[in-house]
């Protein structure tokens, strides 16, 4: 379900769109968290305001393993991009907590 929000960026209007498929989604709702995910996920606009959001691989994937995206925005591991909710992807890189949720 995407919650919908707008902003103001110097004088313009700005809609930001926050993704969040914990009671419906497509199949992206069943990837799981990763601190070293194997995709990326950008906004895709075909012809709509809101974007759509799509998946793709950020490295080669071997066959068997694991989809995986990070649920935040950036790559930033700071207090204020840290949610207080566990991390339990394994990675050699976890940051130990999920990344904050944009509401926030």
């Amino acid at each position: 379900e995407a919650v919908e929000g707008a902003q103001q960026c110097r004088g313009t209007r700005t809609l930001v769109t926050y993704v969040d498929a914990t009671e419906y989604g497509s199949v992206g709702r069943f990837v799981n968290h990763s601190c070293s995910p194997n995709l990326q996920l950008l906004p895709v606009r075909c012809g709509m305001l809101i974007p759509a959001p799509a998946m793709f691989a950020a490295r080669d994937i071997q066959p068997g393993e694991e989809l995986t995206f990070c649920y935040g925005e950036g790559s930033e591991d700071s207090d204020r991009t840290l949610s207080a909710k566990p991390c339990l992807c394994g990675s050699v890189a976890c940051k130990g907590f999920l990344p904050r949720h944009g509401l926030e």
